[in-house]
C-alpha cells in the first residue's frame, strides 16, 4: 500500500476545543453565572437580588434577540427564494404548527 500523505497542518486555534467553544451558547454561562450568585445568597439578601437579576436578564436576552436581525442578509434570502412555492410552503408549514400549539394548549388547559 501507498504511504499515506500527513494531514495539513491545522491553523491556528482550529482545534475541536476551538469549534465547541466557537459554537457554544454563551449566553449559558451567563444564566449558569447568576444561577450560583442568586443560590449562594443569604435569604435576605436573595429576596432583593432575584428581582433584580431577572430585570437585568430580560434586558440582556431582549438585545441579544434583536441582535439576530443584525446578522440577516435579506438580499441572500432573496437570491434563495425559487419562486411563490417556497413561500406558500413557509405559510402553509407556519399555520400548521400554530394549530398544533393551539390544539396542544387546549389538551393541556381545558381538557387536563
Amino acid at each position: 500500500p501507498p504511504p499515506s500523505s500527513p494531514a495539513p497542518p491545522k491553523k491556528k486555534g482550529e482545534g475541536m476545543a476551538y469549534g465547541l467553544w466557537k459554537k457554544f451558547p454563551k449566553f449559558v454561562l451567563g444564566y449558569l453565572f447568576c444561577s450560583v450568585v442568586a443560590s449562594s445568597l443569604p435569604d435576605d439578601q436573595r429576596g432583593i437580588a432575584v428581582p433584580l437579576l431577572g430585570g437585568v436578564a430580560r434586558w440582556w436576552f431582549a438585545i441579544g434577540f434583536s441582535g439576530l436581525g443584525f446578522s440577516t442578509s435579506f438580499k441572500s434570502l432573496r437570491e434563495q427564494l425559487d419562486g411563490p412555492n417556497v413561500l406558500l410552503h413557509y405559510f402553509g408549514l407556519q399555520m400548521f404548527d400554530v394549530l398544533l400549539t393551539l390544539a396542544a394548549a387546549y389538551v393541556a388547559f381545558a381538557v387536563i
